[in-house]
């Protein structure tokens, strides 16, 4: 089970989220609970969404994920599984890092100050050298 940020609104993170078995298929059938922080929401799978749907948390900021698969009934109730030797069973997944499509502001802080202390270090030696060699090396400085 995966998820991911589909869209952010000031008190809302609507996700996308994908179930498939182990070998790959989608899977079309069960419940699906997506927990993050206080807040639950549960999604009965349907065959025509082949494993993906949309739901939305009325969360904003969501960083973590606990998303709960349960089969629509037992492993030994089942006597038509829907691929031949698939068995369901029940599956807890943790999203960690729910990837959204921006880059997070404290991002943006970090390579502009990795930036800044890159740059300024080198333009200061070069200002120096230029100094030193009497303005030949950029004309910046004139004794």
């Amino acid at each position: 089970m995966t998820a991911s940020v589909e869209n952010r609104t000031r008190n809302a993170t609507t996700l996308s989220v994908t179930v498939e078995s182990t070998r790959g298929y989608p899977v079309d059938f069960g419940t699906v609970t997506v927990t993050a922080r206080n807040h639950t929401r549960s999604h009965t799978l349907q065959p025509t969404e082949r494993g993906t749907f949309t739901i939305t948390l009325p969360a904003r900021g969501i960083d973590r994920v606990l998303l709960t698969y349960r089969p629509k009934s037992h492993w030994w109730e089942q006597s038509n599984p829907v691929f031949g030797d698939i068995v369901a069973t029940e599956r807890t997944t943790t999203v960690e890092s729910v990837a959204s499509t921006y880059p997070l502001f404290e991002t943006i802080v970090s390579l502009i100050v990795a930036t800044a202390l890159w740059f300024l270090p080198l333009g200061l030696l070069l200002y120096g050298i230029d100094i030193w060699t009497n303005g030949r090396l950029l004309g910046l400085y004139s004794p």
